[in-house]
């Protein structure tokens, strides 16, 4: 286990850089938002540590799917956080601050808690179950969220349609795979009825995908243009005006 002072370290940052931007962003205090952006991102690099060091001293490596999609999820947390740190400073404004926000939401919900989301799911439902995990291509089901989340910012960014919808496509396809793991464990022989605490994965396995759909359809906005000259020129004079 990680040093305890450590432990203690990575709330505290997490604890203190939450309330710091919950502070800073509705008052207009830069400075304060962009402190809490940097402590938050240093609990997360701690996090990812925390994690390299479990691995590397496991004994039993029966879990690398859990251990892949948590650590793609920190990836992609301290990609938003540093860009929300970004934002909150007020160092970016007008265009670059609306791309910024985009990315900014999409990796933070596709990436950092959809993945969180996945990484737990194919263990947790399983033991739950009290059954042996399945024969299931998890690690195709993983590079297909992560290569779909990559090519929808990728997207985002060319203000390409084509790229959106390809990126789309590979992350439903992830999100049906996750679902197929849900229906071979379900369908797995067993003598004993299914306890209510599998039946709330399920359906969390449920709103997951319905999710998925919805921040799909947030981040391909018509014509590829999500947001208009209008809202980028009051971006930048609101951003001008909070200074």
């Amino acid at each position: 286990s990680p040093p305890e002072r450590l432990v203690q370290a990575q709330f505290a940052l997490v604890t203190g850089g939450v309330a710091a931007i919950a502070i800073g962003m509705p008052t207009t205090t830069p400075w304060l938002t962009a402190i809490g952006g940097v402590a938050f991102t240093a609990a997360m690099v701690i996090l990812g540590w925390m994690l390299r060091k479990a691995w590397r001293r496991a004994l039993n490596r029966r879990h690398a799917m859990p251990i892949a999609a948590y650590a793609c999820a920190i990836g992609f947390v301290l990609l938003g956080a540093s860009l929300g740190a970004l934002m909150g400073s007020g160092i970016v404004e007008g265009e670059w601050y609306l791309h910024f926000k985009r990315a900014h939401m999409t990796v933070n919900v596709l990436g950092w808690a959809s993945l969180v989301v996945v990484g737990t799911l194919i263990t947790l439902l399983p033991t739950v179950l009290r059954l042996r995990m399945p024969a299931w291509p998890g690690r195709a089901v993983l590079a297909l969220l992560v290569g779909g989340l990559l090519l929808q910012l990728l997207g985002v960014d060319l203000a390409s349609t084509w790229v959106l919808a390809a990126g789309g496509a590979s992350y439903a396809a992830g999100a049906v795979g996750l679902v197929l793991l849900v229906v071979s464990v379900v369908r797995s022989e067993r003598s004993w009825a299914i306890p209510a605490a599998a039946f709330h994965m399920m359906a969390a396995v449920g709103w997951f995908v319905m999710a998925e759909r919805v921040a799909e359809v947030h981040l391909k906005a018509p014509n590829s243009k999500p947001f208009s000259d209008e809202a980028a020129g009051s971006v930048q004079h609101g951003g001008a005006h909070g200074r």
